[in-house]
């Protein structure tokens, strides 16, 4: 009998509790650090999602495929985007941390500068990597979408 208290409570603690992995973010996340750090925040309309070739990459780096987002550019809140991209992210497969972007969506991204002792092989010709916490999707309703852009608005006019 104390065997199958024990298995319950068990069970009960994993599915009750919360779960973290190498992608979520850190405890001490907050969507100010988030407006904070990012180097650039703007919206944009997805035109082209490229893979990335690999070469020269380390050997940890070419467990994930790197992607281009080249996009038109609609609207920026914060930093000096360029017109057309790209900007950067890992695939999602097997702990990558990246961003699904599909090309034909508008985004509100925000991307993060490169670490400082980042490749040129990792760095590419792109603008910075897109922050995996903070960056969406935004609805294909304009007037949605216009209300998830006006509290990014309001909330970089805070600081």
């Amino acid at each position: 009998m104390k065997s199958i208290s024990f298995l319950f409570l068990a069970a009960g603690i994993f599915i009750f509790s919360p779960h973290a992995d190498a992608c979520s973010s850190s405890a001490d996340w907050s969507e100010e650090k988030a407006y904070r750090s990012a180097k650039e925040i703007f919206r944009a309309f997805v035109t082209k999602v490229q893979v990335r070739p690999n070469a020269g990459l380390s050997d940890v780096q070419k467990q994930w495929q790197l992607v281009d987002v080249y996009y038109e550019l609609k609207e920026v809140l914060k930093g000096q985007p360029t017109e057309i991209g790209p900007i950067s992210t890992h695939n999602a497969y097997f702990g990558g941390c990246g961003v699904p972007v599909v090309a034909g969506v508008d985004y509100l991204f925000f991307v993060e500068p490169f670490e400082a002792d980042a490749t040129i092989e990792l760095k590419g010709n792109s603008s910075g990597f897109i922050s995996n916490t903070s960056t969406q999707s935004l609805p294909a309703s304009e007037v949605h979408a216009e209300n998830i852009v006006s509290e990014a608005r309001d909330m970089i006019s805070r600081f």
